[in-house]
């Protein structure tokens, strides 16, 4: 393309700055009657628009709280109606934020500009350009090709004929319809302010959306992650219940409560009682007050993090037999005792 996109930066009511893509373009935006359509629209490929590059809605700017001037495209074939658009909203302002206007003038030079500015907020567009549909071509190239869901579109047109408004709105997502002979200056700039504000609220919807969006991903990641650590640690718990059980010896976890959370088979033959139901036991529940009274001094020295090992009688299935028991604590990563191991050898069948 010959003709390249105009950025004019509205910064107050008193300085109005146009600014180009180099040092060499210049512009005549008060063009002789006769020459308002650019030579770029005329030549501009049939209705043909460029291949896009596909702007994801979750990578779209969304910062509005940014003292960033709202980005306004302005999309006609016509250079007087820039003209006239650019002076209507010199020094507009909305929310303390001025506009920065951007100028096409044809639908394929506004599907490229649009690409490079997703974050601009309303889009003033005409209908007939190349063709008698380019600007409905174009919106539906935004809004469909792009998946830009988020910049408000204001359709304008000179030739209402060529564009019903009815069905242009059933047919196409657009958020205004307006004939040009109507958008006067006082009526441009109350929809301006309604479009915006409206942009507005759509972008802090979209950001409350993304950051919802982003919280489930985050917890179900989470939970993921949980059900991985949970399987591996009961494949791990299985092997150690297969060696647990395999030495004769009574092996048990306790808590820092000094409730059983393991126990191994020989347990479940010392006490007559499957793991199942041992699990959650008070160790007073189970080895019985008086056995429990022996041991309570050096269970509360596992506890405080020593290792202790020590003879008693305690009772087993009505019998007293003679043991010994090895506590040997468990630290986490501060140095905290979560509990401690408990390993108890009946001391008859280590004599044999």
């Amino acid at each position: 393309m010959t003709q390249k996109s105009k950025e004019l930066n509205f910064l107050d009511d008193d300085d109005a700055e146009l600014v180009f893509d180099s040092d060499d373009d210049e512009i005549d935006l008060l063009a002789d009657e006769g020459k308002s359509t650019p030579a770029a629209a005329k030549s501009a490929p049939h209705s043909s628009l460029p291949a896009p590059l596909r702007i994801q809605g979750s990578a779209m700017p969304l910062d509005i709280s940014s003292n960033a001037p709202w980005k306004v495209m302005v999309v006609d074939d016509d250079a007087e109606v820039h003209a006239m658009t650019h002076l209507a909203l010199r020094g507009f302002t909305f929310n303390n934020k001025p506009l920065k206007l951007i100028s096409a003038h044809s639908a394929r030079e506004a599907a490229e500009v649009i690409e490079a500015h997703a974050d601009t907020a309303l889009i003033l567009l005409d209908v007939v350009m190349e063709e008698k549909d380019s600007g409905l071509q174009l919106v539906k190239y935004i809004r469909e090709d792009l998946g830009n869901q988020l910049v408000r579109i204001i359709l304008r047109t000179g030739q209402p004929g060529e564009a019903p408004e009815e069905s242009v709105i059933v047919n196409y997502n657009i958020n205004e319809y307006k004939t040009k002979t109507e958008l006067t200056h006082a009526k441009l700039f109350t929809t301006m302010i309604a479009t915006l504000r409206s942009y507005q609220d759509v972008i802090t919807i979209e950001a409350h959306r993304r950051q919802l969006s982003d919280q489930a991903i985050a917890l179900q990641q989470e939970i993921i992650i949980r059900r991985q650590i949970e399987e591996a640690l009961f494949d791990s718990m299985e092997r150690i219940r297969l060696i647990a059980n395999a030495v004769p010896v009574l092996i048990s976890y306790v808590d820092s409560e000094q409730r059983y959370q393991f126990a191994n088979k020989q347990y479940e033959e010392w006490f007559g009682l499957p793991a199942t139901k041992i699990k959650g036991m008070h160790i007073k529940d189970l080895e019985g007050k008086i056995t429990y009274e022996k041991m309570k001094e050096s269970i509360e020295t596992a506890l405080w993090g020593e290792e202790v090992t020590f003879d008693t009688v305690v009772m087993m299935k009505g019998e007293e037999r003679q043991v010994r028991v090895t506590y040997v604590p468990h630290f986490d990563k501060e140095g905290q005792v979560l509990g401690f191991f408990s390993l108890m050898q009946n001391l008859f069948e280590m004599m044999k």
